[in-house]
Parts: structure tokens; sequence; C-alpha cells
């Protein structure tokens, strides 16, 4: 009878345990990749940033044209359009994992001594294409 009473109880415990775990790991990893400053676009402001930075499309030849679209004859508003349209938001796990990568950029920098120079926000902007 005691047996199951202590399995009942670490059938409780360990799921809280896990849970505790997870959301220290997801706050730390938060709070360091802060250090470097950075954001995640939404859908509509990433639409808006794309379509603003018209230099980055401005040197592309016709070949990556045709490339990117997968077409040939294919022209830089058929690929400006289709550019639009695949942007996305950032869900909750994307955010959780692209923080984690971060922070442990963060972390290697610092054991290896190294210092980043001051950098505006970096804006993370979601596209399929």
């Amino acid at each position: 009878m005691k047996r199951k009473t202590v399995f009942k109880r670490i059938l409780i415990i360990l799921p809280i345990v896990i849970i505790m775990m997870i959301v220290c790991s997801l706050c730390i990893n938060h709070f360091t990749a802060a250090k470097i400053p950075h954001r995640f676009a939404a859908a509509e402001e990433g639409r808006r940033l794309m379509l603003a930075h018209t230099d980055y499309y401005g040197h592309y030849t016709q070949p990556d044209i045709e490339f990117r679209m997968q077409k040939s004859g294919a022209t830089i508003n058929e690929l400006l359009e289709v550019s639009e349209q695949s942007v996305q938001t950032f869900n909750l796990i994307e955010k959780s994992f692209l923080e984690s990568r971060i922070a442990k950029m963060y972390r290697t920098l610092k054991k290896n001594g190294y210092v980043l120079p001051q950098t505006d926000e970096i804006t993370f902007i979601k596209a399929d294409m």
C-alpha cells in the first residue's frame, strides 16, 4: 500500500519539477539573450520592413530572380510580391528557440572573451521564402 502512495506522489511531483525546470530555462535564456538587443517583427511590420529595403533587392540579377521564383522571365515586382506574401508572425516556440540560440551565442562570446560592438536592435523577420 505504501508503494502505491509513494508512486502516486512521484507521478504528481515529477511533472511539476519538469515544468519548473522548463520555465526557469526559458527565463534564463530570455534574460541572457536580451544582452544582444533584438526583437521579433509581426507579419505586418515584417512586410513593411522588407519592402522598405529596396537596396537589397536592387542588387539581384535576372538569374537570381528567376532562381528564387523558380521560373524564367520572372520580374523583380513578382519577387517583391511573393516575398511580401511569405512573411509570417513568429509563434512562441520559434521565439523561444531563437532566444535560446542567441543566449548560447552570447555565452560563447563571453566565455571566449569577445566583446560585441554596440549595435542597433536586430529585427528578426519570419519568411518562408
